[in-house]
């Protein structure tokens, strides 16, 4: 900042002379220390927080040394043009702004690399654990890379993990920092269904049902918040509740989904122009590198945002499903016994192990949702420019397969409903052979138990199989689609008339905007068959979380009685559709 306050008092002192200056050229010092002000408040802001790095400050940093890079160059080569031809003068003001230029380069460089490969150590002087992840400790260009998790892979080289090398999880990864958020975004979803159910219910008080929920506050405590479900009305939304609770990390992988596709569609804008380089000879050879390291930025940055996209999707489904699991847990310990008729210990498993794991794998895929259609519409977009009215033979092929993997994914719906249901009534009768397990051995039933959870299971093994085949004939579909849609454009390209010549610029920039194309048309079933499943969990979980609980506050522990248990005006049913006995 030094350096540009001089810089600034020296344009002032140049500008005072009368010499002919631009705008700018009394402007651009004062931004560019407004913007080094702002660098050094988020670096403070940074420390007070705990961040030990910044990505936005290693970001603009480098920008900036760019930046001051082209700048310096572009100082560099006018003052060799004038010097070659003779017309340096000597002016002190072109020696000064090489001077400064080269100075300032070199300074942002190396904050550049102090910001991108060294952190600040922690304020606190206590010793960290030695499983401590070092991923929170990391600089950015480690996290960039994923260079914080090498050591852990070395070790492994030299010898086998055992549970003692692995790392403990993030502070904020851990089931005390994760329950708590989705325990307050349920609740909400709670009581907004309850107002809802009270406003279109305000003539019905049937307060029979209630539902109880306890989230956990940050140090483990407890609050009640009650809901009432009115005539069956009561209808929350789960999956509102988890996006209500994880927004900021799915916002953040849609960033990363978005900043992926924008260097996706570069790749072939950029081999266009290549192609055109060495087609031109009167093109400046310095193009063609420039064009041949962009590709290489390009492809870079690539490899580097997908693979935290992916790591950011794991993290937050790892989450979500943690979240469910304990909801889950959780509700089977409040079951009323009405409820516990409605669900079993087999359901209550298979939705901690399986339905909640649907989450985890389609937080990967959730982004491809909207992600698909732009990358799809993109494509065709820099094909029609490419060769015209010809990439509407391939819309057709796209659109002549759509129905085929409409009709494809209600059947696998179907499967996988009945699937799940087969699935419940096996873990059940797993459950009740080995709880009686003496009783089946003392009366040798159990070759007739087993046959029945062998039928069972062959139902399960025909389902699974009737859902391979569909799954077989939707991957087969839309993996030749890519190719259907690019011989049919080629073909009718050519034959709409004989002044369209398939060249190679054609051709390669369209074979690369068709490889984009092949993975949201390879990916789409699978997409589907995600969906349908992650969406019968949700009602699988919804319907258990929804179910009626018991009611707490009709037991009171207290020492003041003499005796052990006291009960006053007591009524007692198995469920609230039976007659009480008092």
């Amino acid at each position: 900042m030094a350096i540009v306050l001089m810089d600034i008092i020296f344009r002032v002192k140049d500008y005072s002379a009368g010499n002919s200056r631009y705008p700018a050229y009394i402007l651009a010092p004062f931004m560019l220390l407004v913007a080094l002000g702002t660098s050094v408040v988020l670096v403070e802001l940074g420390r007070r927080r705990g961040v030990q790095t910044s990505g936005v400050l290693f970001f603009y940093w480098l920008l900036h040394f760019v930046s001051s890079a082209l700048l310096l160059q572009s100082r560099i080569r006018i003052l060799v043009s004038h010097v070659e031809a003779d017309e340096f003068s000597g002016d002190a003001s072109v020696v000064y702004h090489l001077i400064f230029g080269s100075l300032f380069t070199l300074l942002v460089f190396v904050q550049t690399i102090l910001a991108g490969f060294f952190v600040d150590g922690p304020r606190t002087t206590s010793s960290a654990s030695p499983r401590e992840c070092p991923e929170n400790s990391a600089c950015f260009f480690s996290v960039l890379t994923f260079w914080w998790f090498t050591s852990l892979v070395m070790r492994g080289y030299r010898k086998s993990l055992v549970l003692e090398d692995q790392w403990l999880l993030n502070p904020q990864d851990t089931s005390r920092s994760v329950i708590p958020i989705f325990e307050k975004s349920w609740a909400k979803e709670l009581i907004r269904s309850q107002r809802v159910s009270m406003t279109k219910h305000s003539k019905t008080k049937d307060a029979s049902s209630n539902l109880l929920l306890k989230p956990l506050n940050a140090n483990g405590s407890g609050s009640k918040v009650e809901t009432a479900v009115v005539n069956g009305q009561y209808s929350p939304r789960l999956w509102l509740a988890i996006g209500r609770a994880f927004w900021k990390m799915i916002l953040f992988g849609m960033f990363l989904r978005l900043i992926f596709v924008v260097l996706m569609f570069l790749s072939p804008i950029l081999l266009q122009k290549m192609i055109r380089f060495v087609n031109d000879k009167s093109v400046p050879s310095w193009s063609g590198y420039v064009y041949a390291m962009l590709m290489f930025v390009v492809a870079f940055l690539q490899s580097v945002v997908v693979h935290q996209y992916f790591h950011r999707c794991l993290v937050v489904g790892m989450r979500v499903r943690m979240a469910l699991v304990s909801a889950v847990y959780r509700k089977s310990l409040r079951l009323s016994n009405a409820a516990r008729k409605k669900s079993t210990a087999g359901e209550i498993v298979n939705l901690m192990s399986v339905d909640a794991q649907r989450f985890l794998e389609i937080m990967i895929i959730l982004n491809f949702l909207w992600s698909m259609p732009v990358e799809i519409c993109l494509s065709l977009y820099f094909l029609w420019n490419l060769l015209g009215p010809s990439v509407l033979a391939g819309v057709l092929v796209m659109v002549a397969l759509i129905p085929v993997s409409t009709v494809i994914s209600r059947a696998n719906r179907t499967l996988q409903m009945v699937q799940m249901k087969q699935k419940d009534l096996r873990i059940k009768l797993m459950s009740e052979i080995l709880n009686g397990i003496k009783v089946l051995k003392l009366y040798a039933w159990e070759l007739s138990f087993q046959q029945k959870v062998l039928d069972i299971r062959k139902m399960e093994l025909d389902n699974l199989r009737k859902a391979a085949y569909l799954h077989t004939a939707t991957s087969f579909t839309w993996a030749c689609s890519p190719f259907l849609v690019a011989l049919t454009t080629f073909a009718v390209y050519v034959l709409l008339s004989p002044d369209n010549v398939l060249d190679s610029e054609k051709a390669f920039v369209a074979l690369s905007l068709f490889n984009i194309l092949r993975f949201p048309l390879s990916v789409f079933p699978l997409i589907i068959t995600a969906m349908v499943q992650t969406s019968v969990s949700i009602k699988r979980l919804h319907k258990f979380l929804t179910n009626e609980e018991l009611t707490e506050g009709n037991v009171h522990h207290t020492n003041d009685l003499d005796c052990s248990v006291n009960i006053a005006g007591g009524s007692f049913s198995w469920d609230k559709d039976s007659e009480p006995w008092r």
